[in-house]
Formats: C-alpha cells, structure tokens, sequence
C-alpha cells in the first residue's frame, strides 16, 4: 500500500476517510469510495491537494490500517492549518464502503 498515493483532491473536499482518492499508475485520479467513483468516474488533481500522509497517518501493516500518528501539516492558501476531520483510523475497505454521508 503506497500511501503517498492516496490524497484529498483539494481545498472543497472534507479532510477525512469518505473522500480519499487514489493516484491510479496511469495519473488518472479517482476516489476509493464505491459510491462516488460511480457518480465521478475520472477526476483530476484540484487546488490543494495533499497526501493523507501530510494529514498525519501511516500505514500499519500489522493490522491493515491508516493510523493517525501525527499532525497534519496540511495548510489552508491563507496559512491556516488543514485538520483532519472524522475518524483517526481505519482500513482501505471502510474507505470502499463508507458511505456519502460519513456512515
């Protein structure tokens, strides 16, 4: 799992599990979540995008999932720290399977 390729697209989406997208190997962008890569079937990098890595989490092997271990230094244009927002851990399935309305 490349963490580095898995980002929030930028400024308008919500920093948090629901709206993670994936960097493909051809650049295309796309969101992990079923529901919304059915409605946005090819997307593009926006405006401040950023890494969830930037937003503080690893990858831990042993149990599978994301863990927030530090803080976010993702940054507003204005300077302004970026936090993340919702869950501070969870699998790539959750990702998949969540909902649009943060179920």
């Amino acid at each position: 799992m490349n963490i580095d390729n898995l980002i929030i697209i930028n400024m308008w989406d919500r920093p948090c599990m629901h709206l993670i997208a994936e960097i493909l190997p051809d650049e295309k962008i796309k969101y992990i979540n079923k529901i919304l890569r059915k409605e946005y079937p090819i997307l593009k990098k926006g405006n401040g995008w950023a890494s969830i890595k930037d937003y503080g989490f690893i990858f831990d092997e042993g149990t599978k999932k994301f863990i927030q271990k530090n803080e976010s230094i993702v940054k507003y244009d204005d300077g302004t720290l970026r936090r993340w927002q919702g869950l501070s851990e969870f699998t790539y399935d959750d990702i998949v399977n969540s909902s649009k309305c943060g179920d």
